[in-house]
């Protein structure tokens, strides 16, 4: 009984001593671009662990104000999202991934600020990188219900 007793505290010290990555101070961005557009050819979003804040730009700001959403983050939610970031994997990424909005194909782009650094990656709208797919497509999600929002108010 007191060996059972020692190993649990062992395995309870080093389990309260497992590095925890604060993501409180981490924010993650989004969002896509058209260069040869009319309406709102410029759609972007800011998470953090309290809020998202979702703006959609237009060229012409006369005839396409901005809208914006801002909205409490979800712990939950907060938390799927975080646990799909690999600030690694991120990083080994070229800047620029492709050729981003050439003949007006769009762009796409995501960012990572954090302790650890800060990295944003620009690619193709709608291309797939297999190694973030996970954080791509939920942010990808995240975007979608921005857009029901704020324009369907």
């Amino acid at each position: 009984m007191k060996m059972m007793l020692k190993v649990m505290t062992v395995v309870f010290l080093l389990l309260s001593c497992e590095d925890k990555t604060d993501s409180s101070d981490t924010v993650i961005s989004s969002g896509t671009s058209f260069g040869e557009c009319v309406g709102y050819c410029v759609r972007e979003m800011e998470i953090s662990s309290e809020s998202l804040i979702y703006r959609a730009i237009g060229r012409a700001s006369d005839e396409y104000p901005m809208r914006i959403n801002n909205a409490p983050m979800e712990t939950d939610d907060w938390n799927d999202l975080i646990s799909r970031v690999d600030f690694a994997t991120l990083e080994s990424f070229e800047d620029v991934i492709g050729c981003p909005d050439c003949a007006d194909g769009g762009a796409e782009w995501i960012k990572v600020e954090s302790s650890e650094g800060s990295k944003k990656i620009t690619f193709e709208f709608g291309d797939t990188l297999t190694s973030i797919q996970p954080l791509i497509n939920q942010l990808r999600l995240l975007r979608a219900q921005q857009e029901e929002t704020i324009f369907d108010k």
